[in-house]
């Protein structure tokens, strides 16, 4: 198609990263970790006088405790922040102008989230499974919205909530003695994400099956 639009754009990330567990007993470990993020996302406009510089850093600790239950089983529990810079996907805005479609560029903040986690995962005979329930409290997350002519905009919402249940398990069927297996797994999990201010305060958050 014809093009109606040119612009030079240019990014970088860097993460530094370190974790390290500690027995605390022969049943309890701690694990404690950090990472330190930077991004930036440049754009600037080939044919107008438009140029959307952004840079973005966030330091995202992690604590976690993983408990041997019993000789078949652990139980888990993370608590850890995570960070998200949006994509030229997201900052990059093909809309209509005045003489046509044109392009745009889109202020962004950092998408970033609180989350915890606790579960437990096991073993028995030939069925290994896992079981967790998690919540984040995400704060400027990058959501995308389409208006009656198809066209898309990222934007920041304040506060939404993510929370949800994660099943798992797999049985080994047959295994050779040459180590392959045959096996059946099962996954299932439940998402329930919803707004948590502002004009759509408690509503659901459209495109995310409930059911998986």
């Amino acid at each position: 198609g014809l093009a109606y639009g040119s612009a030079e754009l240019s990014a970088w990330n860097v993460a530094l990263y370190a974790e390290d567990t500690l027995s605390v007993t022969d049943r309890l470990d701690v694990v404690l970790g950090g990472q330190y993020m930077a991004a930036a996302r440049d754009a600037e406009h080939k044919t107008a006088a438009l140029v959307l510089d952004q840079d973005y850093d966030a330091f995202v600790p992690r604590f976690g405790l993983l408990y041997a239950a019993t000789p078949g089983m652990d139980v888990f529990f993370n608590l850890s922040r995570s960070f998200e810079a949006p994509t030229f996907d997201e900052i990059v805005i093909d809309q209509p102008m005045p003489a046509g479609r044109g392009i745009s560029f889109a202020r962004l903040d950092a998408q970033t989230a609180t989350t915890a986690e606790i579960g437990a995962r096991g073993e028995w005979r030939r069925v290994r499974w896992e079981a967790a329930f998690y919540q984040s409290w995400v704060r400027d997350e990058l959501l995308q919205t389409t208006d009656g002519l198809g066209n898309s905009t990222t934007r920041n919402y304040g506060k939404t909530d993510h929370r949800g249940i994660e099943l798992g398990a797999e049985a080994g069927l047959w295994r050779a003695k040459s180590g392959s297996e045959i096996s059946l797994r099962g996954m299932y999990t439940l998402s329930d994400f919803s707004f948590a201010n502002g004009l759509y305060d408690g509503r659901q958050i459209a495109g995310v099956p409930r059911h998986v």
